[in-house]
């Protein structure tokens, strides 16, 4: 492919394709194990093999037919649900997996950052793996040791460098693999959904780095769900939905595209499957109007419920829910936490399901469409908080003015709350009561 000097990545009708194989609906795993044995058996004697393995397997494309120029100093977001194949995108760029068809082209040194403690060697130490990633990425030990003490620091694990990363927590390798990608100055950076768990203090650092990293004419490419740093970080979006590209362009033009595309969901919103290996989480979200009916479209004037369907996968203290309310713009309106009314709520969590509800009262959000935003936080010490779960900007719903007087004027608000407040006619004799008073002061 021949590309024009001022692009750094060519990709050209590329896709990825998987074969996976589909399980019978209600089948029991009995039946899974059975078909198991009886498969095996089959390969030794060579009987019932007549199918081809292929045939049996359905295709299933993880990415499908994408083609893209990014510009040198780009700074590009990708968007999408989950499974909309934004981190297959990048592990074909990285080449971690290869690509069903297509090819692409990549002008520079690549520094990714897709997983926690990716291209760590687990059996070295965080220095001996600062030096290996530096080399990977063919920078020389000058050039390594000259960003060296500010990568440790900004990682903030100046005191176990010296110990082998298998004994590193989870958090210490996200922050030394993220310093590293950031500070070893690669021409192209490759990020992942990698910041959205982690110390809150070190994720808003690391946006200012990311920040930081655009401005100094890095060409970036940044998956994530968090579209609001997405709207701040990038110049450029595309929107992938079920491994295909929906639109390419502009940030804001493509983000409002995506953000209407999640309009259209079911009254309960899912946010994620249980996952054990979280210590909680948040799973879905329903909104009631003030009969108790479900609904997405709510009046500016009577108060609704929002309902959280809440897992505490093990018996926990000094854990919190988190509920954020976005505008249309992304733009927080409020935000409030379940242990504010009770704070015996830190000393123990039991294991299993608990069902929240958040009574938002009227008129308090002014017409319009909005977001949620919910999460999981442990408290660790005075002001340590770390984010076990965190998704933000999810779960439309509308406000309308049901009829407001304002309305019947074609006067509207402007401002993120829309609060009816009292207007008072006074004495003049109060006022220069009041005035005198501080004009003795």
């Amino acid at each position: 492919m021949t590309m024009d000097k001022n692009v750094a990545i060519r990709i050209d009708r590329l896709g990825k394709m998987y074969r996976i194989k589909k399980v019978r609906k209600n089948q029991m795993l009995r039946d899974v194990i059975a078909e198991g044995i009886s498969n095996a058996v089959k390969t030794v004697t060579g009987h019932g093999n007549d199918i081809p393995k292929k045939k049996r397997m359905q295709p299933f494309w993880a990415l499908k037919d994408i083609t893209l120029d990014i510009n040198k100093g780009e700074s590009l977001g990708i968007i999408g649900a989950n499974g909309a194949g934004k981190s297959t995108l990048l592990k074909l760029l990285t080449r971690i997996t290869s690509p069903t068809e297509g090819e692409f082209t990549i002008r520079g040194r690549v520094g990714s950052l897709l997983e926690v403690g990716t291209g760590f060697h687990t059996e070295l130490t965080g220095r001996e793996n600062v030096y290996l990633n530096g080399v990977i990425l063919g920078m020389k030990r000058k050039e390594i040791d000259r960003k060296f003490d500010e990568i440790v620091s900004f990682a903030e694990v100046e005191q176990f460098i010296d110990t082998q990363v298998k004994h590193f927590s989870s958090g210490m390798k996200m922050r030394l693999a993220f310093s590293v990608a950031a500070h070893l100055e690669p021409e192209v950076m490759l990020v992942d959904e990698v910041l959205a768990v982690g110390d809150i203090a070190f994720q808003r650092k690391s946006l200012d780095k990311m920040g930081e990293v655009i401005s100094g004419g890095r060409t970036v490419l940044f998956v994530s769900h968090n579209i609001a740093a997405v709207r701040a970080l990038c110049s450029k979006a595309v929107f992938l939905d079920n491994g295909q590209m929906v639109s390419y362009g502009d940030i804001d033009t493509v983000t409002r595209q995506y953000m209407n595309s999640r309009s259209a969901v079911t009254l309960t919103h899912t946010i994620e499957p249980i996952n054990s290996n979280r210590d909680a989480q948040i799973l879905s979200v329903v909104y009631l109007d003030n009969e108790g009916k479900p609904q997405q479209s709510l009046p500016h004037d009577k108060p609704f419920t929002i309902f959280l369907k809440t897992q505490i996968n093990r018996p926990q203290t000094n854990l919190f829910m988190v509920l954020k309310i976005f505008n249309s713009e992304l733009e927080l309106v409020l935000e409030t936490y379940d242990f504010e009314m009770d704070e015996n709520l830190l000393e123990a969590r039991q294991h299993g399901v608990e069902i929240k509800s958040i009574k938002i009262p009227a008129p308090l959000l002014a017409p319009g469409q909005y977001y949620i935003g919910v999460g999981v936080n442990k408290k660790k010490g005075q002001g340590n908080i770390h984010a076990i779960q965190k998704v933000d900007h999810i779960a439309p719903f509308t406000i309308y003015d049901s009829g407001s007087i304002l309305a019947t004027h074609s006067i509207y608000r402007h401002g993120l709350v829309h609060i009816d407040l009292p207007w008072e006619k006074r004495s003049i004799d109060e006022f220069n009561h009041i005035a005198s008073t501080i004009d003795e002061i």
